[in-house]
């Protein structure tokens, strides 16, 4: 609510398929300081009542801040900059806050994202996709934000190329980035896990779409994540190793005598992986990253590739034939594993996962999503160098992916 003159707000986060940057947000004017629900139009009134049931509305955080606003053009397009300092309060607890915050008021949300990474060259500033709504939040209940998983893509039976482009790159960049507030605040270990598979996801949506649309971006998006995301790498593989030691030989009733010295070492380089992994995340880089990956969206970049780019082709038909490719490629390098080196079982693996978020991908546009879910729950690649080849082949089936109507 504003001081002067009272504002009431309803502030959601947008759909995965809109990406990280999108919120909705409804205002109406209030005409004094107490929260009087009806004043919304009636759908978003009765959802509200409905959520609040008969409890009465009670304050439960503050924010004290101090706010510099001014509209500025860039491009064709007027671009509202605010700049807020101040505090977030709750009792007797509080957390600093200091923002810069753009607002798109007229025009283009390629200026706007233009805007944003010229800042962002120029000056030290990161990118936050954690509200001030849910940081309030956090302060009263002392809960800090949790990792988060991939959501699910849905697709319209109409869907075409052109849509999956933009559903599967949007869905993608916001798994990453939503991950970046229990990362900050917590260094979850699922936190920089689920960071690395939103990269590995944007990189195998990309490369599915690399042979239909001829984009130069694509080959710089594809090569930025795999430099996050190798970045990333040592803090996820000293935890991935701390909790197989602490299962397997640690948890054993007579544990080795070097347990002590290996976990120490371990420890040591965990410290470090994540000393980096900060450092990157915090980055100008990878600021610029995401917002290279939104302006890409906003843009439709893909649009203009050459006029031979089918991209009005089905969804469903461009998921069938790419999905495939996925398979074929799985059972080449399946051929004769047992005796293969271990960069071969590695190029296997890589194979599997592709396939898997494929899968996960498109699954849902061959209305046979109860078999979807159970062959990626059963995805073997975590077991690739102790299962027999034999049943990675069975497993790997394309008919139930790509071959139903």
């Amino acid at each position: 609510m504003g001081r002067k003159s009272p504002i009431m707000a309803v502030k959601s986060a947008g759909s995965p398929a809109d990406g990280p940057f999108l919120s909705k947000e409804i205002e109406v004017c209030s005409p004094s300081f107490r929260p009087d629900l009806t004043l919304f139009d009636k759908t978003t009134a009765d959802g509200l009542i409905e959520m609040v049931g008969n409890g009465s509305l009670k304050a439960q955080f503050e924010t004290q801040v101090t706010r510099r606003t001014a509209v500025i053009t860039s491009g064709r397009s007027q671009i509202e900059i605010a700049f807020d300092k101040g505090s977030i309060v709750s009792g007797k607890k509080s957390a600093p806050l200091t923002e810069v915050e753009l607002e798109l008021k007229q025009g283009s949300e390629t200026d706007l994202y233009d805007l944003a990474m010229m800042l962002a060259e120029e000056l030290p500033l990161w990118l936050d996709f954690v509200s001030k709504g849910e940081r309030g939040f956090h302060i009263v209940t002392g809960k800090a934000p949790a990792p988060v998983k991939a959501e699910p893509i849905h697709f319209n039976r109409q869907a075409t190329l052109d849509d999956a482009v933009w559903s599967v790159v949007s869905n993608t960049l916001a798994h990453f980035v939503a991950n970046w507030g229990a990362f900050r605040e917590t260094e979850h270990p699922e936190a920089v896990h689920q960071m690395r598979v939103a990269l590995r996801r944007m990189r195998t949506g990309l490369a599915m779409f690399k042979p239909e649309i001829s984009c130069p971006e694509l080959d710089v998006l594809l090569g930025d994540a795999k430099r996050i995301a190798s970045e990333l790498g040592p803090a996820r593989g000293c935890d991935a190793f701390r909790e197989y030691v602490e299962k397997g030989p640690l948890a054993h009733l007579n544990p080795p005598a070097s347990g002590e010295t290996l976990m120490a070492s371990v420890e040591d380089r965990r410290v470090a992986g994540y000393k980096q992994a900060r450092e990157v995340i915090e980055s100008r880089v990878t600021t610029l990253f995401v917002l290279r990956v939104q302006s890409f969206l906003a843009r439709r970049a893909w649009l203009s590739a050459p006029p031979s780019t089918n991209l009005r082709v089905k969804a469903k038909v461009f998921a069938r034939d790419a999905l495939d490719k996925l398979t074929a490629r799985v059972r080449k390098r399946g051929k004769g594993l047992a005796g293969d080196s271990d960069e071969a079982r590695h190029k296997l693996r890589i194979a599997l996962k592709n396939l898997r978020y494929g899968a996960e991908f498109f699954g849902g546009l061959f209305n046979r999503r109860r078999r979807i879910r159970s062959y990626v729950k059963k995805f073997p690649y975590s077991r690739i160098y102790s299962a027999p080849i034999r049943r990675l082949q069975r497993k790997a089936v394309p008919e139930r992916i790509a071959g139903g109507t």
